[in-house]
C-alpha cells in the first residue's frame, strides 16, 4: 500500500493583543475556505510576561474571538515560554499547510517569524504588514 500525503488545507492564524489583528482573521479564513481547510486562530501569551503587554489587550482578545467565532474558526490562548515552539507545535497538531501573521510595517531585520519559517519550512507563510500599536 502506497503511503498517501495528507493534504495541508488548514490554515493557523497568529494573533497578539491588538484589534487591528482581525484582518489577520478575515485573510485567514479566505485562503481556508480557498483550500477547502479549516481556520484556526492562535494567541500565545508568553510566560513571565504581563498579558497586559498592550492597553486593551483583554479587550482586543475578547472582539478577536468574536470576529473568529463569526467566521467558524476556533481561537485558542497558550501560555508558554516558548512563543515559536508554541506556534509550531499548534501548526503541526493543526496539519497546517499555512500560517497567516502580522508584520510592523518597518520591519527591518530577522524576527520569530523568520525562525517560524526554518522551523516549518513546508508550511507557506503569509505575512500582513500591521501597524506596530494601537
Amino acid at each position: 500500500m502506497a503511503n498517501r500525503v495528507e493534504e495541508k488545507n488548514n490554515v493557523l492564524i497568529c494573533v497578539t493583543g491588538q484589534i487591528s489583528c482581525e484582518r489577520l482573521i478575515h485573510a485567514g479564513v479566505e485562503i481556508a475556505r480557498r483550500a477547502g481547510g479549516t481556520a484556526y486562530v492562535l494567541h500565545v501569551a508568553q510566560e513571565g510576561r504581563s498579558m497586559l503587554g498592550y492597553k486593551h489587550e483583554p479587550e482586543a482578545l475578547e472582539y478577536l474571538f468574536g470576529v473568529s467565532v463569526k467566521h467558524g474558526a476556533d481561537m485558542v490562548v497558550v501560555h508558554s515560554a516558548d512563543v515559536k515552539g508554541a506556534i509550531e507545535q499548534r501548526a503541526k497538531e493543526l496539519n497546517a499547510g499555512t500560517i497567516v501573521a502580522g508584520r510592523a510595517l518597518n520591519y527591518g531585520g530577522w524576527d520569530l517569524l523568520d525562525d517560524i519559517q526554518l522551523r516549518l519550512p513546508d508550511v507557506r507563510m503569509e505575512i500582513f504588514s500591521t501597524p506596530r500599536s494601537e
